[in-house]
């Protein structure tokens, strides 16, 4: 019996990869024995995604042509049910945006998007809930070298 709840304890759901270079994948982070830590959300942008976490976290990439840029989330703000939005975003045009419900928190939740040439300047990773209420967001610069 135990085998098969640890079976069921990690969800992964990956969305098939969109026009545009973009795609979106959602999983659950079981907190068994953790601590009564204060549940907040963080919004992170990095090169990649290894193990559920983001890897190469940074706010400002030089990065070559064709490169993807992953905006990772933890979402602890939200009951399970409620559905959350991750946007990138560039000056006040969305770029990119994915609605997901969240089955249970906390809940990771990740996207990434082609960067092209063109792509460069200022970026924004938006994290928002009911009624559009920004849940976390993170600013991050993009060069697109040669």
């Amino acid at each position: 019996m135990r085998i098969v709840v640890a079976f069921f304890a990690v969800l992964i759901i990956s969305m098939p990869v969109l026009a545009g270079g973009s795609s979106f994948a959602v999983s659950e982070t079981p907190q068994a024995g953790s601590a009564a830590a204060p549940a907040t959300t963080e919004v992170k942008v990095g090169l990649g995604i290894e193990n559920l976490d983001l890897t190469g976290a940074t706010d400002s990439f030089q990065v070559a042509p064709d490169t993807k840029i992953y905006a990772w989330a933890r979402v602890a703000d939200v009951a399970p049910g409620s559905t959350v939005t991750l946007t990138f975003r560039k000056g006040d045009k969305d770029v990119y945006h994915r609605e997901v419900t969240i089955p249970s928190v906390p809940f990771r939740i990740h996207a990434y998007k082609t960067f092209r040439s063109g792509d460069g300047g200022e970026w924004k990773a938006v994290l928002t809930g009911a009624e559009s209420k920004e849940l976390g967001s993170v600013a991050f610069k993009v060069e697109i070298t040669k």
